[in-house]
């Protein structure tokens, strides 16, 4: 079996330091080596959770574009869909990050969406 390089991109809604963001986190890190990671909020406050700005394994993209009806979040998450071209899109969380994240890969013909 190939020892292929597979990307996934995470589609939250915030990094705060709440539960699933500390799972998220957990999680990542005891993923293979093999796996790209990249995650995508809509928040643009790093320092909210600085942790998974520190790890080297994860490259973390922002969104420019706050507040909750700002029709332009979803420009930033089609372009880092087209710089990252994942494997999988995973989303987490509700909002944005489910509705979003979902049109978004499906727009670009990603091959698996999931969602938690």
């Amino acid at each position: 079996m190939e020892n292929r390089r597979i990307k996934i991109l995470f589609v939250v809604n915030s990094l705060k330091r709440r539960g699933a963001e500390q799972q998220l986190f957990s999680f990542i890190k005891a993923l293979p080596e093999r796996i790209n990671v990249s995650v995508f909020t809509f928040s643009n406050r790093p320092e909210d959770f600085p942790e998974f700005f520190a790890q080297d394994r994860i490259k973390v993209y922002l969104n420019p574009y706050q507040g909750t009806c700002n029709l332009f979040k979803i420009w930033p998450l089609v372009k880092c869909l087209k710089r990252v071209k994942p494997d999988v899109v995973m989303t987490v969380g509700l909002g944005a990050a489910l509705l979003l994240g979902r049109l978004g890969a499906i727009a670009l013909n990603t091959r698996v969406v999931y969602g938690l």
